[in-house]
Order: C-alpha cells, then structure tokens, then sequence
C-alpha cells in the first residue's frame, strides 16, 4: 500500500520539531565485511557492525525552543540527545512504528540559500547508542 509522507514526527531532544521539518530520512544498515578466501570463486560477505544515521531539513526558526534554539547547543556536544521519529504524529503502534536511539549533532548549518530562498535548515545526526524500533504504545 502507498502512503504519502505528512505529519511526520520528530522529536530531538525534548523537542519537538515536527512543524519544521520538509525532509527527513533515517538510515539504518551493516557493515559489510568480506569473508573470502582463496578458495572461493565468489566474493562472500558477513554481517559487521550496525550503524544508523538521520538527515533532514527543517524550516529555520530562530525563536526561543524552536530549530535554532535546539539544534546550536548541540554540534559538538559530547552529550547525546534522544531523536524519535515516527511516520505519522498518531500513536505508536504496530503500523506506524516509533524509531528511537540517542546520537550526536554532526551537521548543522544555520543559515544557506540564496535571494527568494525559503530559509531551511539542513542536519544530520550519527548514532551513539543502538537503534529501537517501538510498536508498544
């Protein structure tokens, strides 16, 4: 079934950045390692380390707890924050998941584009813990 993004949640933090956010995206994957040997004749691969990664871009905002005032403290915090994501604002449950880890700022430039731009916000987060996948509400 086909579903159309909207009214994504998003929490960084304590905060949360839902009506900023215009793109999001949560990756989440293994280290492949090779496990070939000599005798083989195919490359033959084996499950490394997980690793998980959000990206998004918000609508700037540089009023009191808002995007500015959350995302600045935070690049080179040796803190973690908690980031949730969910794809719908709705409840958890077993078909709108919520997907949660703590992880460190490693990208976030507050101001870019150009004239007539709407002012946007880029950032990214690396991960610092593991990742949860939540259906319990």
């Amino acid at each position: 079934m086909a579903r159309i993004l909207k009214n994504v949640y998003l929490t960084i933090g304590a905060v949360n950045l839902s009506s900023f956010l215009r793109e999001i995206e949560l990756s989440y994957e293994v280290d492949e390692k090779d496990q070939t040997t000599l005798a083989d004749d195919t490359m033959k691969s084996y499950p490394g380390l997980k690793k998980w990664r959000v990206k998004g871009k918000l609508l700037q905002s540089f009023a009191a707890a808002e995007v500015d005032a959350t995302l600045f403290p935070l690049v080179g915090s040796e803190t973690a924050s908690a980031v949730a994501l969910r794809v719908t604002n709705a409840a958890i449950s077993a078909t709108n998941p919520e997907f949660q880890g703590s992880g460190y700022l490693v990208k976030y430039p507050p101001m870019s584009g150009g004239v007539g731009d709407i002012h946007e916000a880029d950032f990214e987060i690396a991960a610092a813990t593991d990742l949860v996948r939540d259906v319990t509400p």
